[in-house]
């Protein structure tokens, strides 16, 4: 009996095992381009294109420096500026679905 429970235990791990191991537990995804947005961060890039003007190539993998965010802003009209601002806020109440690059743009587009 003893050995059967044992057996038992050690099959449902074994069965339970790769399961578990495939959860990550993330939520989000880092920026790093669009192969690693998510698809809601894809669309705002895309209905957006200004945004692409923060970052140094166009994978948007890597965002410009502060000055040069601040310095792109400022060269847009303030159409522009207030239309950044609106899918910035849309960020900051959905943000597990943008990465941290994103975040963090966002973050210096609305303290201008």
């Amino acid at each position: 009996m003893k050995h059967t429970l044992i057996a038992a235990a050690l099959c449902t791990g074994l069965i339970a095992g790769p399961a578990v191991a495939q959860t990550t537990g993330s939520t989000s995804k880092n920026a790093g381009g669009p192969d690693t947005m998510s698809t809601q961060e894809r669309d705002m890039y895309k209905a957006n294109p200004d945004f692409a003007g923060f970052f140094t190539d166009e994978n948007m993998g890597e965002m410009k420096t502060g000055e040069e965010v601040a310095m792109t802003y400022e060269g847009l009209s303030e159409d522009r500026q207030e239309a950044l601002r609106r899918d910035c806020e849309k960020t900051f109440n959905n943000r597990g679905v943008y990465g941290e690059a994103t975040l963090g743009l966002c973050s210096q587009i609305m303290e201008m």
